[in-house]
């Protein structure tokens, strides 16, 4: 029986591989720090704690591990001529999900809870892989079937795909919604990185009201601290809020004046209409933060506004009421 290994190990397991030039098992050299594939995993990990919504969360050395075998089961699995993640074949995903869980030991009672967010993750990291294969391959004219385990019969149909009419609509049609969201680009992942992120968050949060300093969701909200936090870069997260994005730094100020003006009585959220909806000036999905899971931060969390939206919402009501009895009124005595 194969041995599970401890925190430690997992950590010198997970190591990054020396950037020296290698050579792949097809036998094509690999450049000086240019990443390899992802292997599956030769020995069993333990997942010692998952979200509520299925997502493993500690250890956090295993965490790239389980991301990566999921990314290498999809491209070892799935046949690249599949139009869409529900076409593919329930037997081959029963089969994916078998052989992951033969080198991933999870918390008793949660498989059926992790398979579910298995699932979707496969379904985007799908999707990503096909979009890769034609942006890197496919628009360049050249052959991933010795990188990847693709066929020349799935390549040549996969290039039929792409160059389709149904295609190329649907490609321009993504292309012209994308350009629409001038503030997509983020830097957090898929993956458990955005749950270890959430918790430094709130740690830091704790720590500047421990020194009687305002924390950032009591000056943003939660949707504008989120929004604001996620698109600072990895290697700036620990100096404060800086961005490499002009146009993000623009977004942020922007952020801050309409949250000022809501802590001084100028401006009240109304459902949808929050803070970051008006200071990023295109509406987004309700309860949504691009780049935040919307498992992570519902409708309930919709800018924190809580009774204030209620009590909006009430008001509102109430005075529309009144209006149409009012309007009600004046035709009866007509």
């Amino acid at each position: 029986m194969e041995e599970i290994l401890s925190q430690e190990e997992v950590a010198h397991e997970s190591a990054p591989e020396p950037t020296t030039e290698t050579t792949t098992e097809t036998g094509n050299k690999r450049k000086r720090g240019e990443r390899g594939l992802n292997q599956f995993p030769k020995v069993t990990y333990r997942v010692t704690d998952v979200s509520a919504t299925g997502q493993p969360l500690a250890p956090e050395e295993t965490l790239p591990k389980w991301r990566n075998t999921l990314g290498f089961l999809v491209r070892d699995h799935l046949d690249i001529t599949v139009r869409e993640w529900k076409n593919v074949d329930n037997n081959e995903i029963t089969r994916m999900w078998n052989r992951l869980l033969t080198r991933f030991v999870l918390p008793q009672g949660s498989e059926d809870l992790v398979k579910e967010h298995t699932l979707k993750q496969w379904g985007i990291m799908f999707r990503n892989y096909k979009s890769e294969l034609n942006s890197k391959w496919a628009k360049k004219g050249l052959d991933p079937t010795k990188r990847y385990k693709i066929t020349a019969g799935q390549w040549a149909v996969f290039l039929e795909q792409r160059n389709s009419d149904e295609f190329k609509a649907l490609s321009e049609s993504k292309s012209e919604l994308a350009k629409r969201n001038k503030y997509h680009h983020h830097h957090l992942c898929i993956g458990g990185y955005l749950q270890r992120k959430l918790a430094q968050w709130e740690q830091e949060d704790e720590a500047q009201r421990a020194q009687g300093l305002p924390a950032l969701p009591g000056q943003l909200g939660r949707r504008g601290s989120r929004w604001v936090r996620a698109r600072v870069p990895a290697k700036k997260a620990n100096s404060g809020l800086s961005f490499a994005d002009p146009m993000v730094e623009e977004a942020a100020k922007n952020i801050f004046k309409v949250a000022a003006k809501q802590q001084a009585g100028e401006f009240k959220p109304q459902r949808e209409k929050d803070v970051l909806t008006v200071a990023l000036g295109n509406p987004e999905h309700p309860g949504r933060i691009r780049g935040i899971s919307s498992k992570e931060d519902g409708k309930k969390d919709s800018d924190q506004c809580g009774k204030e939206c209620i009590e909006n919402a009430i008001a509102t009501r109430k005075n529309c009421l009144i209006f149409l009895r009012r309007r009600l009124r004046k035709k009866s005595n007509r």
